[in-house]
């Protein structure tokens, strides 16, 4: 049990890491302390919605080291659920602000990476 929450943690952390390098990738790695605090309540929902995503599509319940390619489409589902979930909280909230129009497509991308990356 305590190692399903362990990977889950993980599945959560590599989520926040992709949006935040995301930001940096968009902006050539030259932004501002500023930039990046402005973008941190982004990079919390995000992880919010990730969370329930990744319970909704069932990424919590698969051991890493037996990953077979349903795993992998339900990991890029659960990518572009969270994305697109987080890009309209995001609007609904702030009208994505501090969110370029391009950082979803490339935090998306980081995503799927990040999350097949850990199982293989």
């Amino acid at each position: 049990m305590l190692k399903r929450i362990m990977l889950f943690a993980c599945a959560l952390a590599s989520v926040a890491l992709a949006a935040l390098l995301a930001l940096l990738l968009r902006a050539n790695f030259e932004t501002s302390p500023e930039q990046i605090w402005a973008f941190l309540p982004y990079i919390a929902t995000t992880v919010a919605v990730a969370a329930v995503a990744f319970v909704i599509m069932g990424l919590n319940r698969g051991v890493w080291r037996l990953s077979v390619m349903s795993d992998y489409l339900r990991i890029v589902g659960a990518a572009i659920l969270t994305v697109s979930i987080a890009m309209a909280l995001g609007f609904l909230t702030n009208r994505l602000q501090n969110v370029s129009r391009a950082l979803p497509i490339i935090e998306l991308v980081l995503i799927i990476f990040a999350l097949v990356g850990l199982r293989v």
